[in-house]
């Protein structure tokens, strides 16, 4: 084996740690900021826990009113609806995505707009953020 010279060993641990410190930097994120509060006008999108329905998803379903002109129709689908549930867990706007009519789309933004929301939390805090929402039109038997 051959001998190296302190210069070189040097040389080596300086170049292990430049590339440990590399390594280190890049794999460490540094956590993200905090939502503004309920006087900013920005919205966070990033959370730890995503805002819930309460009694959830099955909640806004058991709420919905099948429209009667998609019922005569006999229109199935679902209606996704962006909604924003700020830090109280109140939907306070809404847009939909992807629309199935027949007063099906409005349905929609009146069940997601009186449903309660558990908020998205964010470092324990309770944040505003979007989030998506389907609600599903299948009709029944009955």
């Amino acid at each position: 084996m051959r001998q190296r010279s302190g210069r070189q060993i040097g040389v080596l641990q300086a170049t292990c740690v430049v590339a440990l410190l590399l390594i280190v930097s890049c794999t460490h994120t540094a956590d993200p900021p905090l939502a503004p509060d309920s006087s900013g006008g920005n919205v966070f999108v990033a959370y730890d826990e995503p805002p819930i329905p309460i009694g959830g998803f099955a909640a806004i379903q058991n709420d919905l009113i099948y429209p009667e002109a998609a019922r005569n129709a006999g229109i199935e689908g679902r209606v996704a609806v962006q909604v924003l549930v700020d830090s109280t867990g109140e939907a306070i706007d809404l847009k939909v995505l992807q629309r199935l009519g027949y007063g099906c789309d409005q349905e929609a933004l009146r069940v997601l707009l009186t449903q309660q929301w558990l908020p998205a939390m964010q470092r324990d805090k309770p944040v505003k953020v979007w989030v998506v929402a389907s609600v599903d039109f299948a009709l029944t038997d009955d």
